[in-house]
């Protein structure tokens, strides 16, 4: 039998980005992929875990699938993202609706997971947080025209008011050829427009870039205007809101 999964994810364009690649693990696992919760037979809950409206509006929709649980109109539950990570085994002690959780360096088990809880069992899953990928195949959750395109992740700053490196851990980033690679993909499939999405925008790996970017197209013209864009977006982090994936028909 093939089941049908969907997904809510929630909070900034990272978490999304992790959410489409755990879309295209589930996908190549042989699960059918829907728009709509009403036909799905389990839903992932990417969650946001950073502030405590974010938290909140997690547990509400959460709560709210766990209804259309309790109605048999829906099977499974996975928590994923930066609730599940955070929080980790308190989450099915304090909602016993959910069928199976996933810290972020599980997110490559999310096929288990979906497996295991269709079929009635609890699963928990963690693993190192820097065992998530920050590239590999991605089921767009954008319109047609545009993407995300993911670049660092976690954060050596560890402000005293701020969860990110606890959650995400210390700052990682991908090499430029990486980037590049992804970005030329996006746009040989048709996206348009690439919308940057990390951390630490202007960090050390980010002001190399503007070195890759004088030596590779020796340009000073190029430099310039990427010294520029870095400056624009200096400290930045692009924060979205909830996201409800439009993911293509199959």
């Amino acid at each position: 039998m093939s089941y049908k999964v969907g997904m809510v994810s929630l909070g900034c364009s990272k978490n999304q980005v992790d959410g489409e690649m755990l879309l295209a693990t589930v996908q190549q696992a042989g699960y059918t992929l829907c728009n709509s919760e009403e036909e799905a037979d389990a839903v992932i809950v990417n969650t946001c875990g950073f502030i405590e409206s974010a938290k909140k509006e997690s547990i509400d929709e959460i709560l709210q699938l766990a209804r259309r649980k309790e109605a048999g109109k829906l099977k499974a539950i996975v928590v994923t993202g930066c609730l599940a990570e955070r929080y980790q085994t308190e989450i099915r002690k304090e909602l016993p609706e959910v069928d199976a959780v996933l810290g972020i360096g599980a997110n490559k088990d999310i096929a288990l997971a979906l497996k295991e809880a269709l079929e009635g069992h609890k699963k928990e899953l963690f693993a190192s947080k820097y065992d998530l990928s920050l590239s590999g195949e991605r089921v767009l959750a954008t319109p047609k025209f545009y993407a995300y395109l993911k670049i660092s992740d976690g954060c050596d700053n560890c402000c005293t008011y701020c969860a990110i490196p606890l959650i995400r851990g210390r700052f990682r980033s991908r090499t430029m050829e990486d980037i590049v690679a992804e970005a030329e993909q996006l746009v040989a499939n048709g996206v348009k427009e690439l919308v940057i999405a990390g951390m630490l925008l202007a960090s050390r790996d980010i002001i190399g870039g503007v070195e890759w970017a004088k030596s590779e197209a020796g340009s000073e013209d190029i430099a310039k205007k990427a010294e520029k864009e870095k400056k624009k977006f200096a400290g930045c982090e692009l924060m979205g809101k909830k996201l409800g994936p439009q993911i293509p028909p199959t």
